[in-house]
């Protein structure tokens, strides 16, 4: 999932995925404030970029860091 500036609602938005899903990946996309954290304490694996890439590259990178898996058949992008 790509993150950008979304800590006021990142952490319910996580809580409600993992409810169905077991593996939450957000893509920090350069945020100047707390998602990254707070996707975090709310159970996500975060991936980061060091500046904004915009949303292409965000989920480019997420579908990548998550195939790394080999258990993974399935990637659903949110």
């Amino acid at each position: 999932m790509p993150v950008y500036n979304e800590a006021t609602v990142i952490g319910t938005v996580i809580a409600g995925l993992l409810e169905e899903f077991p593996n939450v990946v957000c893509v920090d996309d350069g945020s100047s404030g707390a998602s990254a954290r707070v996707a975090q304490e709310a159970g996500a694996v975060v991936v980061q970029h060091p500046v904004n890439l915009g949303q292409g590259a965000a989920l480019q990178t997420g579908i990548e860091y998550a195939l790394q898996d080999p258990e993974v058949d399935a990637v659903i992008t949110f």
